[in-house]
């Protein structure tokens, strides 16, 4: 499944899908956030990143993305430069794609923690409101069976122990059935919870796997490179720019042939801030993941 990108205004969190606000410090938002944090209207002297507050101050540091580009666009966008400034664009796109992604998963981590310390305190207190719910339940037994009938007397004597041991057998039922009801209660929070948990760590351990799967496809790929003579020919390039691209065609293999995809989590993190500004502000952007992804656009196949 392909990674969804997220406003990252922490306190938004939206899912795009259209359109974004992509800054040259590697951050994206929602075309509300960027409004309502002035990132959109301010002038060039007073634009900061809401993310890591980082000045803006050139034309091209905020720019509006398509996430969803046209064939069209994705064929022409790049046509016409040379391959080593396609190929830096191509770098840039990957590492901000890789960027957002790390950040996603550290932000997921934080959750799981955050769940499972939580887990574990209601999971102590589930086990002492149970020893302390049976303990009251073994207490009120030995009452009960320490009632003993008693011997014949007259009848204002017999009629008071009997009111007071219908009452006192009252009070014990009532106070059993409210700890029943409690421990039921407890044991349904219990059980929702441990739910939570398994979802959480479950998702944790995906990600570790796409993780290392991720890293034997790189190592394969360099082990690859040294006997290609492309390669050789090109060893100028940066060994981020390579591994992008094959990675990029990978993934389109498996997807045509109906296999799901891995996520990248770990990849190219040099120059992160880095960023092409695109030529028109107001069109799609090659920035984006699908936009500027080697592997279906039309400019990436010229290349190759």
């Amino acid at each position: 499944m392909d990674f969804t990108f997220r406003c990252n205004f922490l306190k938004c969190r939206a899912v795009l899908d259209d359109c974004a606000i992509v800054t040259t410090c590697s951050h994206i938002f929602c075309l509300q956030c960027a409004e309502n944090q002035g990132l959109a209207n301010a002038t060039l002297d007073r634009r900061i990143c809401p993310a890591c507050d980082t000045r803006l101050n050139n034309p091209d540091d905020v720019v509006k993305s398509v996430l969803n580009p046209s064939e069209d666009y994705k064929t022409s966008i790049l046509s016409g430069l040379s391959p080593t400034v396609i190929m830096e664009c191509a770098g840039r796109a990957l590492q901000f794609y890789t960027y957002q992604t790390t950040q996603e998963i550290i932000y997921q981590e934080h959750i799981s923690k955050a769940l499972s310390d939580k887990y574990h305190g209601l999971n102590q207190q589930l086990d002492q409101l149970v020893f302390e719910a049976n303990s009251e339940i073994k207490k009120l037994q030995s009452k009960l069976e320490g009632i003993q009938p008693h011997p014949p007397s007259p009848l204002v004597h017999s009629l008071t122990n009997e009111t007071a041991v219908t009452a006192d057998q009252q009070a014990l039922t009532k106070r059993n059935q409210e700890l029943v009801d409690a421990f039921r209660e407890k044991s349904k929070s219990h059980s929702f919870i441990q739910q939570m948990y398994n979802k959480l760590k479950s998702e944790v351990l995906e990600s570790n796997v796409a993780t290392a799967a991720s890293e034997n496809v790189d190592k394969v790929l360099e082990a690859g490179g040294h006997e290609n003579p492309f390669a050789n020919a090109l060893g100028s390039r940066s060994l981020a720019s390579r591994t992008g691209h094959s990675t990029t065609k990978l993934r389109d293999e498996r997807i045509a042939e109906g296999s799901k995809p891995r996520r990248r989590v770990s990849g190219l993190f040099a120059n992160e801030g880095q960023r092409v500004p695109l030529a028109n502000p107001s069109g799609p952007s090659c920035n984006s993941t699908r936009g500027l992804g080697l592997g279906s656009c039309e400019c990436a196949r010229h290349i190759s």
